[in-house]
């Protein structure tokens, strides 16, 4: 949350740039940092109660094969409709030659990224063992998605009919399963690091910067009403909103009324 006294302005403007699960009631023991404005009903009341919110799960892996001999051979890929749930992935081998020097070096490094099926980003604050239980999660599903589904992206990494642990990058005498704990994973179950959903009859309910129907409150975020209701367009559209509401720049946001406009009224605002 920032808080700035505009220059020749009697009052102050509260941004509220954050991720929409900071908002959200998601247990009885938690205290609700916007509590108040909830209990108000409203709009606001609506967008935090009907906009879901979901974790996710990144896994960075580095191997010593290049992408052609793990069996991709259409070009360098950034997809985002593989099989679930690592089933956004990016070739990001450009990567290697700003990292630390390996001997040997690994020929290829991808990053995957997807939802994680888990309520743990429910838990109150107080659960210490959470980020612990969901880091071996996340670890247990990448190594059966390696096995049961990589053979999508990577047919030429397989043995025996399953994932071929060779590829990856690891210290001498890893073995098998055990050359992946070389590798990086993440799970983003914090509130805060949770994706905003787009669940259809929802996008209603999403919030413009000047709609929190409080006075000088503005919003800006992944989760407010903008041209794509995404992840990084959304958030860089919802910056540009904030501004514009408090002092009238940007003018013109490229694709902030998408969702709005009909193909016939041409370039919006």
């Amino acid at each position: 949350m920032i808080r700035s006294a505009l220059q020749g302005r009697d009052f102050d403007v509260v941004v509220m740039a954050i991720s929409l699960g900071a908002f959200k009631p998601l247990n009885p023991v938690d205290p609700q940092m916007c509590g108040p404005l909830i209990a108000q009903g409203g709009a606001f009341a609506d967008w935090v109660n009907n906009v879901g919110i979901v974790p996710s799960m990144a896994v960075q892996l580095w191997s010593d094969r290049p992408t052609a001999d793990l069996g991709w051979t259409s070009g360098k890929p950034a997809t985002v409709a593989g099989p679930e749930y690592l089933n956004i992935w990016a070739d990001m081998t450009q990567v290697l030659a700003y990292e630390t020097e390996a001997a040997p070096k690994p020929l290829s490094l991808h990053y995957l990224t997807g939802t994680y099926a888990t309520n743990l980003y429910r838990e109150p604050a107080t659960t210490s063992d959470a980020p612990a239980r969901a880091a071996a999660e996340i670890r247990q599903q990448a190594i059966n998605w390696l096995d049961d589904s990589s053979m999508a992206m990577w047919p030429g990494a397989r043995a025996g009919g399953r994932f071929d642990w060779t590829a990856l990058s690891a210290p001498p005498g890893a073995v098998g399963e055990a050359r992946f704990d070389a590798q990086f994973w993440r799970a983003n179950i914090d509130p805060t690091e949770c994706t905003t959903l787009s669940a259809a009859g929802t996008t209603k309910y999403r919030l413009k910067a000047d709609g929190s129907g409080f006075r000088n409150l503005i919003l800006a975020g992944e989760g407010t009403a903008n041209g794509f209701t995404s992840s990084f367009e959304g958030a860089v559209m919802s910056g540009a909103a904030a501004s514009r509401a408090i002092c009238g720049s940007p003018p013109h946001i490229v694709g902030y009324d998408f969702l709005e406009r009909r193909p016939s009224q041409g370039p919006g605002a």
